[in-house]
């Protein structure tokens, strides 16, 4: 892949370029590479997010979130390729907090219909 920002180019996941830098110097390097190359990629990721969600579940999205999510995944992967996981252990603690909401949220609308149902019959 040629260098879109002189001298630095995203070849097989690695970043090229910043030659004799010092350790600290090459990680802010490979930092900001990888930050310009999310925000090059941002639109084309959000292209293929909003061809995918079309072509699997036939689902237009016009509001300009497959644009935030294109971004949190790019910055999701570059905070990873740093060995960074903070993000990933969000996520990760809200999913678990959403399926409980969601599991809480489904026994209330059963004990509602069960109420419902039992309320009928006592009518009858």
């Amino acid at each position: 892949m040629s260098a879109p920002h002189g001298g630095m180019a995203l070849r097989s996941g690695t970043v090229t370029g910043g030659h004799g830098l010092s350790p600290e110097a090459r990680e802010q390097f490979e930092t900001g590479a990888l930050t310009l190359c999310s925000e090059h990629y941002a639109d084309d990721l959000e292209e293929e997010l909003l061809d995918a969600l079309l072509e699997d579940f036939n689902l237009e999205v016009e509001d300009g979130s497959a644009l935030e999510i294109a971004q949190r995944l790019l910055k999701l992967f570059a905070e990873c390729k740093v060995g960074n996981y903070s993000m990933v252990q969000e996520l990760t603690a809200a999913a678990a907090s959403g399926v409980a909401r969601s599991r809480r949220q489904v026994l209330h609308v059963l004990v509602e219909f069960q109420m419902r149902c039992t309320s009928r019959r006592e009518i009858r």
